[in-house]
């Protein structure tokens, strides 16, 4: 299981908006509790007991809301921000870029740590110091370990994705918190829409 598989969930406008409804079930259901069961609204009676419960809803909505609040705040900046390697540059970004994201992402654990260094130091051998003379190389710092690396600038692509796949990977227990509330926010829904169904079908037949 990796980030960008619910990155389109995190992205959505239906999902970002779920939390109105947060907000608005509770009045509704406030609305509803009146012992006729409906609100007057110029001389015409707009029912409110609909063919779910108003409950189901909202736990539906909420669980989308913790998904969502998960995925923003745990899920890895390049993951959230970028689907490739080409849409990284269609926003001008460069090695300096890559540099804030190699940071961000190894200080998440040790393991990325690690994996990170080794990647810095394998590619960081073939460096000249002509290619440094010659500004063909970017150096990359790594906060936590306090090293330093020149690489060149011919590794963008590569370093990108190897970033990218380390960040996809990260905070799993979170991204499995995530992935399990969006589910229970669409098995809901989708326990709505049957309801709904077969409300309207025994309203036809």
């Amino acid at each position: 299981m990796r980030w960008s598989e619910i990155r389109f969930l995190g992205n959505s406008k239906l999902v970002q908006q779920n939390y109105i409804w947060i907000f608005l079930v509770p009045v509704i259901v406030k609305l509803s509790i009146y012992p006729e069961k409906s609100l007057q609204l110029i001389d015409s009676e707009y029912i409110l007991n609909l063919p779910f419960s108003w409950y189901l809803l909202y736990f539906a909505a909420l669980s989308f809301a913790i998904g969502l609040s998960i995925y923003l705040i745990r899920c890895p900046k390049i993951v959230k921000s970028y689907d490739d390697f080409s849409k990284f540059k269609e926003h001008g970004n460069n090695f300096n870029q890559l540099n804030l994201f190699f940071n961000n992402v190894s200080q998440l654990s040790s393991n990325n740590l690690k994996g990170i260094t080794q990647w810095l130091e394998s590619i960081s051998q073939e460096t000249k110091p002509e290619d440094i003379d010659n500004n063909l190389t970017t150096c990359i710092e790594l906060n936590k370990s306090s090293k330093a690396f020149n690489i060149k600038n011919d590794y963008q692509c590569d370093s990108f994705w190897e970033i990218y796949n380390l960040a996809e990977i990260s905070n799993h227990k979170s991204l499995i918190l995530a992935t399990f509330f969006y589910g229970i926010g669409f098995a809901i829904l989708l326990g709505i829409l049957v309801k709904n169904l077969i409300f309207v079908l025994t309203q036809i037949l």
